[in-house]
């Protein structure tokens, strides 16, 4: 295992943790807020990013609207006669 697809998997899983933290804060308190909802929020992060380290490629849903925002802007660029 080379050391980013370690990386990948420490951050993947303190993601996980993180995301799990904050549905048992909002289970035992009836919502999310303050620094519940500062993890339940920032635990995103980690699972976008902890994937792409760990297996070499972000997850699907995230990589079609990165493409799609890209073919958006060339179409748009085309359109405009932009380079």
């Amino acid at each position: 295992m080379r050391s980013s697809e370690a990386l990948g998997a420490v951050i993947t899983i303190i993601g996980v943790i993180m995301f799990f933290w904050g549905l048992a804060a909002g289970a035992m308190y009836g919502k999310i807020d303050g620094v519940n909802s500062a993890i339940f929020i920032n635990s995103l992060y980690p699972l976008l990013l902890g994937p792409w380290l760990w297996f070499g490629e972000v997850p699907s849903a995230l990589r079609r609207f990165v493409e799609a925002k890209i073919e958006k802007s060339a179409l748009e660029k085309a359109g405009r006669g932009g380079a």
